[in-house]
């Protein structure tokens, strides 16, 4: 058989076979094997293919729905446990005010300079502050403010208050025996520092707190008297002058609730 167009029309017309048919130089039309071309079927083809494709699209739609509503219900769970665990955290701390401070150590990642300034029988701000890390430099014209509001208040006052700093920042970390921190920072910052950036699970409760930033208030006589679990402002530093020391005895230390 043969294809004959006529008037738009597609009709089959008888053709002999050719006992030839087989050879290269036959000029004779192939026989009704020629009807299977694909492309006759391409327009059938092409809507089964793309009713293929948007059944698929429709399942993996559906899929990353329910992936994203489970993501999202995980999200929450995150977020109210971090809730509930800073709850605990300030629960736990607020439980130090009353407790014997224990000592304060040293190791050579500290900045020592001016540690003669914390003397006994003076009121000691042990002071956490966000200054960069190793990897995320700092922001310096919000540090800087912090800084400056913590020397004035000091600077305003006939008998100021001692300073130990707690940071990640790179700047007060000794490298050669020498500090890296930019002439206006050191200025606003002559107090020791100690290098967060080794120290955790090493400082010990409650001093811990002190990853993030806060500060933890020591009275004249040893006892902590206030902590600070959010980053220190200026209403925090002026209102350490009015802040008194506890009397009388100790309490003991609190434990989490894991522990005891």
């Amino acid at each position: 058989m043969s294809l004959e167009i006529s008037a738009g029309f597609v009709r089959a017309k008888a053709v002999s076979r050719c006992a030839c048919h087989r050879s290269p130089k036959c000029r004779h039309p192939r026989p009704e094997k020629a009807l299977d071309n694909p492309f006759l079927h391409s327009d059938t083809q092409s809507n089964e293919t793309g009713l293929a494709a948007r059944r698929v699209i429709h399942y993996l739609s559906e899929q990353m729905k329910f992936l994203l509503s489970i993501l999202a219900v995980a999200a929450i769970a995150v977020s109210t446990l971090a809730e509930e665990q800073s709850a605990e955290d300030s629960a736990y701390y607020q439980k130090w005010i009353g407790c014997k401070a224990p000592p304060i150590t040293f190791d050579q990642s500290d900045r020592t300079n001016y540690v003669e300034t914390i003397q006994k029988g003076k009121q000691t701000l042990l002071y956490s502050f966000d200054a960069g890390n190793f990897v995320d430099s700092a922001n310096l014209p919000r540090l800087t403010a912090e800084l400056q509001s913590l020397h004035q208040v000091r600077t305003n006052l006939t008998n100021s208050f001692a300073v130990i700093g707690f940071t990640r920042g790179v700047q007060w970390t000794p490298c050669f025996g020498t500090t890296n921190v930019p002439k206006g920072l050191d200025e606003l910052s002559r107090f020791p520092v100690v290098n967060l950036n080794n120290k955790r699970g090493a400082l010990g409760e409650p001093y811990e707190m002190l990853m993030l930033p806060g500060g933890i208030l020591i009275g004249t006589n040893g006892i902590i008297c206030s902590v600070f679990l959010h980053p220190m402002t200026t209403k925090d530093f002026k209102s350490i002058s009015s802040i008194p020391a506890l009397a009388g005895p100790p309490h003991e230390a609190p434990r989490r609730g894991s522990e005891k």
